[in-house]
């Protein structure tokens, strides 16, 4: 009995292999080619115009740089707000308000050795770049010149030390009566949050599309779009 077992159990993984092979015979399969859409690259000194994504908004630009620096230095060139929990710590770049440069505390390395955590983000410019970034795309009369971009520097409107227990804002004024406001938190469980908002000083109606993405060294970037729009002296 368990011979015959054995017998059918051979001529079926025979037969599955048959028609397998037959339908790739007939049926060949298309080799892949991706498609990039909606994509520029930005380099680590400006951001090129961008295409738009329908509603003459313009697409979140995906930034690409040349690994010329240890993380190290990468991490020196920009100045930071450092983040601190009892499970991470790291700091967020001023440069662009990127959120690059993470350890998760509760993960080694190697086995049995305390000594090195797992890096989970790292900045741009250094080897394995990996990092998030948050903005707003222009549209209509607006340009990239109105708009925070990777290369905004922005200043700490409130808070020192990125905890649980106490958030960062940063600020941004475009000096053409466009003020925005980045507030970031964290909680215990390394959930971060990013709340935008744009204060409009001018005499007239903007529309600006917020996006979100995390980046990494390679072809890997991903964007979510919204929509947002201001009237005057609205937040």
């Amino acid at each position: 009995m368990q011979d015959d077992n054995n017998k059918n159990m051979i001529l079926a993984s025979v037969l599955s292999m048959l028609v397998l092979l037959t339908w790739f015979y007939f049926f060949p399969q298309e080799d892949y080619q991706p498609v990039a859409t909606n994509q520029i690259t930005a380099s680590e000194n400006g951001i090129a115009a961008a295409p738009t994504a329908g509603n003459g908004i313009a697409s979140a630009p995906a930034i690409t740089t040349t690994v010329a620096e240890t993380r190290e230095i990468a991490l020196e060139k920009t100045k930071r707000v450092e983040i601190r929990s009892n499970r991470i710590k790291g700091s967020l770049s001023l440069t662009g308000a990127r959120i690059d440069d993470l350890k998760l505390l509760d993960y080694n390395v190697k086995l049995n050795d305390t000594s090195e955590k797992v890096t989970l983000l790292s900045p741009a410019g250094g080897p394995s770049a990996y990092y998030i970034l948050h903005g707003f795309s222009p549209a209509g009369s607006l340009d990239f010149d109105d708009v925070p971009t990777a290369t905004t520097i922005w200043s700490v409107e409130n808070g020192n030390i990125l905890t649980p227990n106490s958030s960062v804002t940063l600020k941004w004024d475009n000096s053409n009566g466009l003020v925005f406001y980045r507030k970031i938190e964290v909680d215990d469980d390394y959930m971060f949050t990013i709340t935008q908002s744009v204060q409009n000083n001018t005499n007239a109606n903007i529309s600006l599309a917020p996006y979100g993405l995390i980046a990494q060294k390679g072809p890997i970037a991903r964007a979510a779009y919204g929509r947002q729009e201001s009237s005057k002296n609205g937040v």
